[in-house]
């Protein structure tokens, strides 16, 4: 490609759009560490126990029983931050998908 194309080796890669790439020899592996931190550090939450699983089964919200949330600006944010972490960690699709359900009118409880 490079006698056909103009490029330059860069080497290895390592880090590309806030993913963070490992290759060795017995595969390539991808995660988000930094990004989560920067999450957990914006929302206040480095201090948060952690969980085996973002949500219960049976844990559906009443959005009719409860108050709105004012700033939708910053849920959908969240939501959006969320939605991106899922590329490497498809454990909390089920949840990320349900809280996206609700960026028009998102309670408290969400």
């Amino acid at each position: 490609m490079k006698e056909t194309f103009e490029m330059s080796d860069l080497g290895i890669m390592s880090y590309f759009l806030g993913l963070e790439i490992m290759q060795r020899p017995d595969g390539i592996f991808v995660k988000q560490k930094n990004y989560v931190e920067n999450l957990l550090h914006q929302l206040n939450m480095k201090q948060c126990k952690s969980m085996p699983t973002p949500m219960g089964v049976n844990d559906r919200q009443r959005d009719e029983d409860s108050e709105l949330f004012n700033d939708l600006r910053l849920y959908r944010s969240l939501v959006g931050k969320l939605i991106y972490l899922t590329h490497t960690r498809p454990d909390i699709c089920y949840a990320v998908n349900y809280l996206s359900r609700s960026m028009n009118s998102p309670s408290k409880d969400h």
